[in-house]
């Protein structure tokens, strides 16, 4: 059975719920509540709004007040199944105020990597420019960086949708998303500096993502890798694209003059540029069913190039090893 104890430290002053303020370092919350001989009551419930603990206590003290509150199997919160419970705290002298946790076990070394509840994570990030939290996602990320003051409203986007976060702006609320905080060269994570021999880059350049992704694939002590910009990376650009191979999100992926399009008016029997990005040993290429060509991928780029006179219709590009298909891509004329 796990056990999970939440602390509650009431540090006791007037006004408190005008100026209410939460803070959390692994599973110790701090509340700030008003002074004087009053009930408090703190509910914990789960998604679906049961309640697993609930909790009342008289205080008369002032000064600072600690109650400790253990849930029994919790369900923990991860970027996969990003789990989270409510602390539902009320004062009789005050209004009630509802938090949103989540219970996970962060660790980082040189041996193991980072480990998210214990499951190596390698954290796919990017630094947040002006892209949403879902679009970031959507686009493929795990893990964002965030450098500049920013609504808190972002890291609850962070907490629901399950996108790690390497916190440099000083937040101190609590939120599970947050695994990395601190400065560069000095990263904690749940209390404990990252060991020095534990890599990750940052504003990583699109033209150098594919040497810094090796990295991280090669060595456990490179944990991840951080692009410069999300704005590069949320529409099918050229470096989105190459990145989701890059990662093994898709098998193989296409261009063609720069724009993942195959409708080109004007430009009937003039070679355009097919550029395909693949992680297999080969690429077969084909036009309206027609075989064009063959080529080996290069292990050091994963991308082959092809010039291929234009006429509409479908043009498709086939990953193959070992002489099955492993996936494929086509673009249609419209």
């Amino acid at each position: 059975m796990k056990m999970f104890k939440i602390f509650f430290l009431c540090c006791l002053s007037l006004n408190c719920f005008a100026q209410y303020d939460l803070k959390v370092k692994d599973t110790q919350v701090e509340i700030t509540g008003p002074a004087g001989s009053q009930t408090l009551r703190v509910r914990i419930l789960d998604s679906l709004n049961k309640v697993v603990v609930d909790t009342l206590q008289h205080i008369t003290v002032t000064g600072t007040f600690k109650q400790v509150i253990t849930v029994n199997n919790p369900v923990m919160w991860s970027p996969g199944h990003p789990y989270l419970y409510k602390a539902e705290i009320s004062l009789s002298k005050g209004k009630k105020t509802v938090i949103p946790f989540g219970f996970r076990k962060v660790t980082v070394s040189a041996k193991t990597g980072l480990l998210i509840n214990d499951y190596r994570t390698q954290l796919k990030g990017a630094n947040l420019i002006t892209g949403s939290i879902a679009q970031i996602k959507a686009a493929g990320f795990n893990a964002v960086r965030i450098t500049r003051p920013v609504s808190d409203t972002v890291f609850a986007a962070c907490d629901r949708l399950g996108i790690l976060v390497l916190d440099e702006t000083g937040n101190k609320k609590h939120h599970p998303s947050i695994v990395l905080w601190g400065k560069p060269g000095h990263y904690e994570t749940d209390n404990q500096p990252v060991p020095e021999n534990v890599l990750f880059s940052v504003s990583t350049p699109a033209d150098s993502f594919f040497h810094a992704w090796q990295q991280v694939r090669n060595h456990t002590y490179v944990i991840g890798d951080f692009v410069a910009a999300d704005t590069d990376y949320i529409n099918k650009t050229p470096y989105a694209l190459y990145r989701d191979v890059i990662i093994y999100r898709s098998p193989i992926e296409m261009m063609v003059n720069g724009a993942a399009s195959w409708t080109w008016p004007g430009k009937n029997g003039q070679n355009m540029l097919v550029t395909v990005y693949a992680s297999s040993k080969k690429v077969r290429l084909t036009l309206n069913d027609e075989l064009l060509a063959v080529k080996d991928v290069p292990d050091s780029t994963l991308t082959v190039t092809f010039e291929v006179p234009y006429r509409s219709g479908i043009l498709a590009a086939f990953a193959i090893t070992s002489g099955e298909e492993t996936g494929s891509t086509a673009l249609v004329s419209k």
